[in-house]
């Protein structure tokens, strides 16, 4: 029985960084007890998801990784929710009925998916056997008496859909894959976030030099007086404009109020350098681009306070800044 309730260490987007995962769950107090991590004083974990899919030439880690994770929610002591990169392997590797899969294998997809492939090169049959079927418990969110965590968006009607439900649904599952559907708007919304159009005329460049007119929004703080590309768009890109936005699509964001409980989300790969801060009193991302040389990044929750506090941020990982308190942002 855990000495306090309330007590838990949210850990953002590992993929794959053993390296990075290791250090931190020592740097927060948690020790090996010959069958799972644990804390000496009764912490919980609460992983964000995308454990898996390393990027580049980093170390891979990915079934060390997958393994503590696991062994700390059968344990009891960590609670893992689902990401958008175990969505797409389980989709990746879901037969569609027709000679093909519900995530197509595209050279695109098989990159993304590489590294996971890569770290079970000598145990591929427990992707099929063991990994698969456990992604396919995670739930999609958790709302906790004092806190919630969703891996990018907290949106009220899609998470009605999917409250109660996993990836063993196979209705579930197989209709996610279908566009247009109920389902493939809930999840692509929950686990990937609500894009923007950009003004018209406008456009800019994603990480991999295609051209993209629609962005990532801030869909917490759709209240700005006067929204823009620049100020709407996560994580910030201060090439953005101030071209004012239609508000008929920043009127459909959800909104996050202050009232709400903590929320904590992963997902926006912010930028290594980064501020080490909160993006609001009430809501926290904790993705700072670990998979390359980004740290990973933890927040220890203790219970309700007024608003989330930057020294409860904790980081594991190469290049980590000096935290820097600052104003949190609106």
């Amino acid at each position: 029985m855990r000495e306090e309730l309330g007590q838990y260490d949210i850990i953002g987007d590992i993929h794959g960084r053993w390296d990075k995962l290791e250090p931190l769950l020592a740097e927060l107090g948690y020790h090996h007890d010959g069958q799972c991590h644990v804390h000496g004083h009764g912490r919980e974990l609460i992983f964000l998801g995308d454990l898996i899919d390393p990027r580049g030439d980093y170390p891979n880690g990915t079934r060390e990784v997958l393994g503590c994770v696991r062994d700390m929610v059968a344990g009891g002591q960590a609670q893992c929710i689902l990401g958008n990169h175990e969505y797409n392997f389980v989709a990746y590797h879901t037969p569609d009925g027709q000679g093909g899969y519900l995530r197509p294998h595209s050279d695109k997809n098989e990159r993304m998916h590489r590294g996971t492939h890569e770290a079970f090169a000598n145990h591929y049959e427990e992707i099929e056997e063991v990994w698969l079927p456990w992604i396919k418990t995670l739930p999609f969110f958790l709302d906790l008496p004092d806190l919630r965590v969703v891996h990018a968006c907290w949106h009220t009607g899609h998470l009605k859909l999917l409250a109660g439900k996993t990836l063993a649904d196979e209705h579930l599952l197989r209709e996610s894959a279908r566009k247009h559907t109920a389902e493939f708007h809930a999840v692509e919304a929950v686990l990937k976030g609500l894009e923007l159009p950009m003004p018209e005329g406008e456009s800019f460049s994603d990480h991999a030099g295609n051209p993209r007119s629609e962005f990532r929004a801030r869909w917490w703080s759709k209240e700005e007086a006067q929204p823009t590309p620049r100020n709407m768009v996560f994580p910030p890109r201060d090439e953005f404009s101030e071209t004012f936005l239609e508000s008929e699509s920043v009127n459909s964001l959800p909104g996050y109020d202050r009232s709400e409980k903590p929320l904590f989300i992963g997902h926006y790969y912010k930028p290594a350098d980064s501020d080490k801060e909160p993006e609001a009193p009430n809501l926290c991302c904790l993705d700072f681009s670990a998979a390359e040389n980004g740290a990973l990044a933890a927040y220890r929750f203790d219970g309700p306070r007024d608003e989330l506090d930057v020294g409860c941020m904790v980081f594991a990982g190469e290049h980590v800044q000096e935290i820097k308190v600052n104003t949190v942002r609106s």
